[in-house]
């Protein structure tokens, strides 16, 4: 299982995301985070992670805004993997 994150700035707190995928069971080595805009998958541990992604990896990401920011054009990169976002509770 893996985990991605992403903050848009330094000044914002990732730390909620980290707390759910560690509540997950995910291994900390298996959680990525990348304090950068959501504009382009230029993003280093985005990157990295595509790199350790293999078919039929489970990957979470809290909401898609974490992925991308506007429209979702990054699930075809993900496709082949199963991808579970988690929803807040209400």
């Amino acid at each position: 299982m893996f985990y991605y994150s992403r903050s848009s700035s330094p000044r914002q707190n990732e730390n909620y995301q980290v707390d759910e995928a560690l509540s997950l069971g995910i291994d900390e080595r298996n959680i990525f985070i990348d304090k950068a805009s959501g504009k382009n998958f230029e993003r280093p541990q985005y990157q990295a992670l595509k790199q350790c992604l293999r078919k039929g990896d489970l990957l979470y990401i809290h909401a898609l805004s974490r992925l991308t920011r506007g429209r979702p054009n990054g699930l075809p990169v993900l496709v082949p993997y199963f991808l579970a976002v988690s929803m807040p509770a209400r």
